[in-house]
């Protein structure tokens, strides 16, 4: 009998022992478990979004644009460069001349699969691509005044300096800008960053000091 209290014994402070190390081992465990989590910074990801091209369906053509304009299964009809004339109208095919005063590229397609429905085509489908703006112009102290062709994203400071620079007797505080749409209202005084559009004319004075 002290035989079997003694190996019962033993064998009770053997079971503690092992269940004591299991739950350290597992504390452990759950302490390395808990250093990585959903939340953890290092397994997150950061989506950026890319920045959308701003659309040009707003632009409003006008005279010296070069368009292209496609009528899909229609070759004949369709013109892969048209500059605007001076009127601000272009020839079409089977339509004669239409004029595109005040139109968008998105208008001027509305337009013409309007009338190309009207007894010629029966679901036609038409795209206005502007292959090349009309042209901006830098006057007055610069070394190279003149028409330019317009670029996106240009500002004021690079028009001027697509027009050679500043002379020595220019005047960076004497810039006004007059915008096509609104030829009687010149914008005096204008900051180099200033957006400038197709048509825009930039006048650069002289200083006198």
């Amino acid at each position: 009998m002290v035989v079997m209290r003694k190996f019962y014994r033993c064998f009770s402070m053997f079971a503690f022992l092992l269940c004591l190390l299991s739950g350290v081992a597992l504390g452990a465990d759950g302490r390395k478990a808990a250093g990585k989590t959903d939340g953890d910074p290092a397994d997150i990801t950061t989506k950026i979004d890319k920045p959308k091209s701003e659309t040009r369906k707003s632009y409003v053509i006008s005279s010296g644009d070069l368009l292209n304009i496609t009528v899909f299964g229609e070759p004949d009809l369709s013109l892969d460069e048209v500059r605007v004339a001076g009127n601000g109208s272009i020839s079409f095919p089977l339509l004669g001349e239409i004029n595109l005063k005040g139109l968008s590229s998105a208008m001027l397609e509305k337009h013409l699969v309007d009338r190309l429905r009207d007894g010629y085509l029966k679901k036609p489908k038409v795209t206005v691509s502007i292959l090349e703006y009309r042209m901006f112009y830098v006057n007055g102290e610069v070394h190279k005044p003149g028409g330019y062709k317009y670029v996106d994203g240009l500002n004021v400071q690079k028009a001027i300096a697509l027009a050679g620079g500043f002379t020595e007797r220019a005047s960076k505080s004497k810039i006004t800008l007059i915008r096509e749409d609104f030829p009687d209202k010149p914008l005096h005084s204008v900051e180099l960053n200033i957006e400038v559009r197709p048509g825009d004319i930039l006048t650069i004075g002289e200083s006198y000091f």
